[in-house]
């Protein structure tokens, strides 16, 4: 979704999660019949509306990629040791092809240093990440309710 105009880094392909995404969730089963949560579609709506704010987009970007090339390495290892998960339903969090987590998280980390952004630039792009780490806590809290309830039944 990066835009014309935003920095090169947004673009990386290393970056692009989807066609893994798309495996793991049809290694699981696929969606069909599996709803979209309120807070996805809150979340999706979010970063739709900031596409065109550079520095707002790059929060979510950011939030969303560091969190997954360094808490996801974690979230991989506890789905394949609390629930059996096998590779091929964890293979968004691999990111050995584009050469692993940690050099992927140092170009990542030293581009977004050096992006030419002003105070209110700055300000926009922090604000804007804690804003989308409450989207995302609202994601696994809307998860966490939907297991409670089908461990209930």
């Amino acid at each position: 979704m990066p835009q014309t105009g935003d920095p090169a880094f947004l673009a990386d392909r290393n970056l692009d999660r989807s066609d893994a995404i798309r495996a793991d969730l049809e290694a699981l089963g696929g969606t069909a019949g599996v709803p979209v949560l309120p807070a996805t579609e809150a979340y999706v709506a979010r970063v739709l509306s900031v596409r065109d704010d550079a520095p707002a987009f790059t929060a979510h970007h950011s939030t969303r990629y560091l969190g997954d090339i360094s808490c996801g390495q974690v979230i991989a290892t506890m789905l394949k040791r609390h629930f059996g998960a096998g590779d091929e339903h964890v293979s968004f969090y691999d990111f050995a092809s584009a050469g692993g987590p940690v050099p992927i998280r140092r170009a990542y980390r030293a581009a977004l240093d050096g992006m030419p952004w002003d105070a209110a630039d700055e300000e926009r792009l922090v604000s804007e990440a804690k804003h989308a780490f409450q989207l995302n806590a609202g994601i696994f809290d809307a998860l966490w309710t939907i297991t409670q309830a089908r461990d209930a039944a």
